[in-house]
């Protein structure tokens, strides 16, 4: 390149005045330049600065427009009075967003969401004798430093929906929506997780009760649900219902005859009925209903008054539950019907010193014994590249300093995308030799593991037979027992023969995935609100209502099958020339362009990303991959440049430079891929 070409060109002194000023900015007071660019971008759409920028000021309005969400079911924020637990007649006033409220208010202000909610109630009707369902979730969130001793900032966060939204919808941070965000430290002042449940439930039933319905003007019509499913992990689940999870002789919440086969019981029981946790035969279980809870509740209740504490912790250790009388369970009227709408999360069951972590340590353990090393292994994960939108769960690091069967310990994303890649490896460098036999059997397991794990991925998107999968899960455990023994054997080993029956009973299952994005949003307020007063709930909780709105508002963000550009702008002239030609479209035809698409509420399809794509030629259908040049939009349509590459075999791709320009709504899904010279693997989101 010639040096003129990179002459310094000389600089006004009103354009440099103008950089020094911009570069000066939010320096006083830390914010990220990402955070800074969003400041000034809004404050630049105002067209003018406020009078006033003070916090009082700022908060001030902040309140007002909170005031204006009012709706016939009352202001949107209210307050609840929780009595103390230690101190009769002391009440805490927790601030929450009653559901009447929060649905009007989303109702009236949010055009996605009220379009969506038209559209659902119209599929899905509800009556007096056929309510909807409401799904409640509730989990501990940690802002701040995660490490130090006394966290005052940590919040217990409760979420509902309805599960008749779709299974594409509960996997959808914007259809989740806060009930209440209250410091663990003050709720354990309050009495416990269980109490709090409690009255966080009461606000579904008393003063605008959801089973008698709740009339909605948008669409002039009535409301009805009832408390249908509670899903959360193993902890939230023993903090709501003060079973004594695996920390119990009676493990299971639901299971009243299923023991820890660690204790031996099994061996002394004379009855014949107790079932030990190895067990993968469901019908020896004695499930509990609303009656035996009924009675389970009823009989500790007057055995605390004739037995002493020792006595009775001995009681409540061979029934499985705490007495808790302000507990959840302990509302008389719907409490116990709880334990049989309670979920367990198939996240945290596999992917959360789940069934996953155990395997897949153990799976690589045996394969470096027998000549598959940890380093190549380590090395095929760190050549994938990853789409965009999972670029933050790289399971680049999952095998670094960490012995050979020791559990997987990482995130649930990451273990997640590293099975794909230990499937990958296992059917490109072990399945090609002529491995041991004890490879063999441990690579059988792993596959059942890998089909399980598909299967629950892919169910916000298709049905599948919950019949088969119960045979699918107990195969796995079985041939586990018989590879690996007992000795990793774990609460959630027994956790996981319940996910087929509760998605025979409803249909689908609830993934957490959802909840831990969204507790993102919780994170980015409560990370900066360093003051743990009495305000902090209260100002934690505003900004996730201003959040959540700003998200309901936009049809992009709610689920369906749309497709929309992501920070659209007018395409470039050559550009637009050349996809008006493509398309044969008007000249004057309006075309945008952008580095990214969205998918209606799912997920993103980013410039550089290789996609999973199904291209139609008149009456066939055919599978490709390919990559993202760039994304534009006539009208109304979305198009997708992609360079299609050509199947080798299996995994294996050759590149192409073959651009084509589809309907965005063709591509299935980002993968991930490794690419070297003119030759790439590819690995295929399950379908």
């Amino acid at each position: 390149m010639a040096v003129s070409s990179l002459a310094v060109q000389p600089v006004h002194a009103s354009s440099a005045s103008s950089a020094a000023r911009l570069s000066s900015i939010g320096r006083r007071s830390y914010v990220s330049i990402r955070g800074l660019e969003a400041v000034l971008a809004d404050v630049k759409q105002l067209g003018e600065l406020p009078d006033s920028v003070s916090r009082r000021t700022i908060k001030r309005r902040r309140d007002e427009q909170l005031a204006e969400c009012s709706t016939e079911f009352g202001p949107l924020m209210q307050f609840m009075d929780v009595p103390e637990e230690d101190k009769p007649g002391e009440v805490v006033k927790v601030p929450i967003l009653p559901p009447a409220a929060w649905l009007a208010s989303a109702t009236y202000q949010c055009a996605g969401w009220r379009s969506f909610f038209q559209a659902r109630l119209q599929a899905s009707p509800c009556s007096h004798t056929a309510p909807w369902k409401i799904v409640v979730y509730a989990d501990e969130v940690s802002p701040g430093n995660q490490l130090k001793h006394c966290n005052a900032r940590k919040l217990q966060v409760l979420y509902w929906s309805f599960w008749e939204l779709g299974p594409h919808a509960l996997s959808t941070e914007s259809c989740w929506f806060p009930l209440m965000a209250v410091r663990s430290c003050l709720v354990q002042k309050l009495g416990g997780m269980s109490k709090l449940w409690r009255q966080a439930m009461e606000l579904f039933f008393t003063g605008h009760d959801f089973r008698t319905g709740l009339y909605l003007r948008t669409y002039g019509t009535l409301v009805f649900a009832d408390i249908g499913v509670l899903v959360a992990d193993e902890a939230a689940i023993k903090q709501a219902l003060e079973n004594k999870g695996a920390s119990g002789t009676v493990l299971c919440c639901h299971c009243s005859n299923v023991i820890d086969f660690k204790s031996q019981l099994q061996w002394h029981d004379r009855s014949g009925e107790l079932v030990s946790s190895l067990s993968t035969d469901v019908r020896s279980w004695r499930l509990h209903t609303e009656n035996s809870v009924k009675q389970l509740i009823a009989f500790l209740q007057e055995q605390r008054s004739v037995l002493n504490l020792g006595q009775f912790a001995k009681l409540e250790q061979s029934l499985g539950f705490n007495f808790r009388p302000h507990g959840l369970l302990a509302q008389p009227e719907w409490g116990p019907k709880f334990v049989e709408r309670t979920m367990f999360d198939w996240m945290h069951v596999y992917l959360v010193h789940g069934v996953a972590n155990v395997q897949c340590g153990l799976v690589v353990g045996v394969l470096a014994r027998h000549g598959f090393s940890i380093k190549h292994m380590r090395e095929f994960a760190q050549g994938f590249n990853w789409p965009a939108r999972l670029r933050g769960a790289a399971p680049k690091t999952v095998l670094d300093k960490r012995g050979a069967s020791e559990p997987i310990k990482c995130s649930a994303s990451e273990l997640l995308n590293f099975v794909q890649l230990l499937r990958a490896f296992v059917l490109l460098f072990v399945c090609s030799t002529e491995p041991a036999q004890k490879v063999k059997d441990v690579v059988e397991c792993f596959f059942l593991l890998c089909e399980i794990l598909d299967t629950y991925t892919t169910l916000p998107h298709r049905r599948h037979d919950a019949n088969m999968l119960l045979q699918t899960v107990q195969q796995h455990l079985e041939t586990f027992k018989r590879i690996h023994g007992v000795d990793h054997w774990t609460t959630k080993f027994h956790l996981s023969l319940h996910l087929p029956s509760q998605l025979k009973k409803h249909g689908c299952l609830v993934s957490c995935f959802v909840h831990e994005r969204k507790h993102k949003c919780v994170k980015r307020v409560a990370n900066h609100v360093l003051d743990t007063s009495k305000a902090f709930e209260s100002s934690v909780l505003q900004d996730i209502v201003y959040r959540q709105f700003d998200v309901m508002k936009s049809p992009a963000e709610m689920p369906g099958s749309a497709v929309s550009l992501v920070n659209a702008r007018a395409a470039p002239k050559r550009l637009a020339n050349v996809v008006r030609q493509s398309l044969g479209a008007l000249e004057d035809a309006v075309v945008e362009s952008a580095a990214d698409a969205i998918h209606a509420g799912g997920y993103t399809v980013a410039r550089g990303d290789i996609a999973s794509i199904q291209l139609y030629h008149a009456a066939q259908v055919e599978k490709r991959v390919g990559r993202i040049e760039f994304h534009a939009a006539v009208g109304q349509v979305t198009w997708s440049c992609v360079h299609l590459w050509d199947t080798v075999d299996g995994f294996m791709y050759r590149v192409k430079d073959n651009p084509v320009l589809i309907p965005t709504e063709w591509i299935l899904g980002t993968c991930p891929w490794s690419q070297r010279d003119g030759a790439a693997i590819v690995l295929l989101p399950p379908t």
